[in-house]
């Protein structure tokens, strides 16, 4: 997992007043648009974000997440704030920055800054933001135990699959705080062999419906031969699932390669679901999954 290098500097009131600004001075800054306030008393340099890009919007947040972070003394990063830093995708970039502190036992929420309650996990230190983070587990756990198992499901996936992450120890902390069942639900469904967020949603979709998804199956010729290696296969049944990203087809052969790709494998009597981020998003999945399976059971 890569980190996000901060692109922006920040600074403190402290620091501007120890530099010879009065308050009135560090006020213009902020109207002329030169210095953003992100906090009490924390600035960072205004800096240009394409609302539009996500790649963007994780740096914005990052960057007032590392300042708010370095400006208060025993902060760390957790949930979703975590997960960003460490490099790990999200289903829903937050607005608030999530810190807590080890000092402190009261949650708060103010000016774009949720501060949570610590508990007992291990924190990293990463070199690169200069700020403390919780680890991967704890990170995903309580994630998950706020938002929703799918929300942790998405970054558990990819932490799974580039590091040794393990559940039980931070789960057995979690204890019986609210959200615990969602965050074990994660821990029992997190598979590192699905590829991207997309393919996290579509098994999630599947599992709602009782239908088992399996990752990167390998699928054969009569003789034994590989032909083709997809997304997902449904248990029990000679159905294919194929996740089609906005990044699949980059080249102008790309798509005839996948075209005679598909033929292959329908005549080896496969059925091929096609899916994009539409089909889950307005529930054009599920039923055409549940269609596919039924013409399967007929043949």
């Amino acid at each position: 997992m890569s980190t996000h290098q901060p692109p922006v500097r920040s600074v403190t009131t402290a620091q501007l007043t120890r530099a010879g600004l009065t308050s009135r001075q560090i006020d213009a800054f902020v109207r002329s648009g030169k210095l953003e306030r992100i906090g009490r008393g924390v600035y960072v340099e205004s800096h240009d974000v394409d609302a539009a890009s996500p790649e963007s919007r994780v740096r914005e947040h990052l960057v007032r997440a590392v300042a708010l972070c370095r400006s208060s003394s025993g902060a760390y990063l957790v949930g979703p704030s975590a997960c960003l830093a460490l490099g790990l995708p999200l289903l829903v970039l937050p607005r608030d920055v999530h810190i807590a502190r080890a000092s402190s036992r009261v949650q708060t929420r103010r000016l774009g800054v949720r501060a949570h309650r610590p508990w007992s996990h291990d924190i990293r230190t990463l070199d690169d933001l200069g700020v403390d983070v919780q680890c991967p587990e704890a990170a995903i756990v309580e994630l998950a135990a706020r938002e929703g198992a799918l929300h942790g499901l998405v970054p558990a996936d990819v932490a799974i699959r580039h590091e040794d992450v393990w559940f039980e120890r931070v789960l057995a902390s979690w204890g019986k705080r609210h959200g615990i069942a969602q965050a074990r639900l994660v821990a029992e469904l997190a598979d590192g062999r699905r590829e991207s967020p997309l393919e996290t949603q579509t098994a999630w979709q599947a599992h709602g419906e009782g239908i088992r998804l399996e990752p990167q199956t390998v699928i054969r010729d009569r003789a034994g031969e590989w032909v083709a290696t997809v997304d997902f296969t449904v248990a029990g049944y000679k159905v294919v699932v194929e996740v089609d990203g906005l990044g699949k087809y980059r080249r102008p052969d790309d798509l005839k390669k996948e075209r005679v790709r598909h033929n292959q494998i329908e005549e080896l009597g496969w059925l091929v679901v096609r899916v994009i981020a539409d089909d889950l998003r307005f529930g054009r999945f599920v039923p055409r999954l549940h269609a596919a399976m039924a013409r399967a059971e007929r043949r």
